[in-house]
């Protein structure tokens, strides 16, 4: 029996007589079409390593191991355990918040979630900086947000800085169980240039207060030396200003 659709997630929650927890963003998905393009959106191919994250009952874990990639999982909700045993993955029964992405990571893993949106950027700023490749099902405002080439804030400007980023597709409420009230929008990231602890401490600083000038975070001879007006606002650079600012020291 298929996970990712409405009579697999019935049965395997009423098997082991599990309840979606809200707090935890657990909506499944029961469109195994869904599943299938997002596989197609990361670009899987049989051998790929894969990281999910989330796979709950394994709706999508399934469609990856379909295509022929060598997952890992990484689950909080230890009630899973039981459901994802069957599955032919290696499993880490951790909050991905707290996993050491650069260990885990290699340049040729791949990312793949439906993340839990209440921890959604969070998540971002910890992985991006080890991960070359990350295929996120996300709130669908967050994804116009990250999207629109505006670097609006810490997160906007550390992709826009170093990634490449397109929404791909948006996903209706109907697709999951328990339906949510919001549409989501699965988006893929291609990390381009390397990011450093420092860089991300540099665009944390400049969005701190958006409405003070550079000078204030950085020399005035640093700026004049990049070619970039120190009065200005962090919001006010294009992505390569913004880049070149981060590479010089505070």
């Amino acid at each position: 029996m298929k996970r990712a659709t409405l009579t697999g997630v019935h049965n395997f929650l009423g098997k082991h007589n599990i309840s979606p927890l809200k707090g935890l963003s657990q909506n499944f998905l029961i469109d195994p079409n869904i599943t299938h393009k997002i596989v197609a959106t990361a670009g899987i191919s049989p051998g790929d390593h894969v990281i999910e994250i989330g796979p709950g009952l394994g709706g999508l874990t399934e469609a990856l191991v379909d295509a022929g990639a060598e997952v890992t999982v990484i689950e909080k909700d230890l009630r899973f355990i039981p459901i994802l045993e069957d599955l032919p993955v290696e499993k880490i029964f951790e909050d991905a918040r707290k996993v050491d992405w650069q260990a885990l990571l290699t340049p040729e893993t791949k990312v793949v979630a439906n993340l839990p949106y209440h921890i959604t950027s969070e998540l971002i700023e910890l992985i991006l900086p080890h991960a070359t490749s990350l295929t996120l099902m996300v709130q669908h405002e967050l994804a116009q947000r990250l999207t629109t080439g505006k670097c609006d804030r810490a997160l906007t400007a550390l992709i826009h800085t170093t990634s490449q980023i397109k929404e791909a597709f948006t996903i209706s409420g109907n697709c999951f169980y328990p339906r949510p009230h919001i549409t989501s929008s699965v988006i893929h990231i291609s990390r381009q240039r390397p990011i450093s602890p420092d860089m991300i401490s540099h665009l944390k600083k400049l969005y701190q207060n958006k409405r003070k000038m550079l000078r204030h975070t950085f020399s005035e001879e640093a700026c004049l030396a990049l070619d970039i007006d120190p009065t200005l606002r962090a919001e006010h650079l294009n992505p390569e200003q913004l880049y070149a600012l981060t590479q010089t020291p505070i």
